[in-house]
């Protein structure tokens, strides 16, 4: 289990997206609340629900447990973890798909709202207990996060029939099977 801070996860694009994907299912599966933030949601949705139809679990039942937020924009994530953060129910898995959120610049403003989004990112965290996931981080974008970033995830496999996906934190390291 992910301990209760802020990830960054690293590696090729579909390896995390279905090692994340797992970990949503596993959560929602004990019962907990999971919140996936991204660009795409319908997408996402089908995805969840083909995976948990292929473990022969009930969709509808599993999703019950799965909030899906929209992802447009910085300031858009920005209201959503406030909206998250004084919630009746916190979350205890938080996933944010960074990909439509990567740029090679940005201004003045924008880097005042990563640092805000930064600070809310460590509140859940911290006061509510919640795994953080920031997904698709790219190089050169992971410099401006690393404020927020508690340890990162580097995903890594040995070829592409590969069964097992490892988790490298700094101090640490645990198997995620893959379906």
């Amino acid at each position: 289990m992910l301990s209760a801070c802020v990830h960054g996860v690293e590696g090729p694009e579909a390896l995390q997206v279905d090692v994340v994907d797992g970990l949503v299912v596993e959560r929602a599966e004990a019962g907990d609340y999971v919140v996936a933030i991204g660009p795409f949601l319908p997408v996402l949705a089908k995805r969840l629900a083909a995976r948990i139809e292929r473990q022969g679990l009930c969709v509808g039942d599993l999703l019950q447990n799965v909030q899906l937020e929209p992802l447009r924009s910085l300031a858009q994530l920005l209201w959503t973890l406030e909206a998250l953060a004084t919630a009746e129910r916190a979350p205890k898995l938080l996933v944010v798909d960074m990909a439509c959120l990567q740029q090679a610049t940005h201004d003045a403003y924008e880097l005042g709202l990563i640092r805000s989004i930064s600070l809310q990112l460590k509140r859940l965290s911290r006061l509510c207990g919640c795994s953080v996931l920031l997904v698709c981080l790219g190089p050169a974008h992971h410099v401006l996060w690393q404020g927020s970033v508690h340890c990162t995830l580097t995903l890594r496999t040995s070829g592409a029939e590969s069964t097992a996906a490892r988790l490298v934190t700094g101090t640490r390291s645990s198997f995620v099977r893959l379906q």
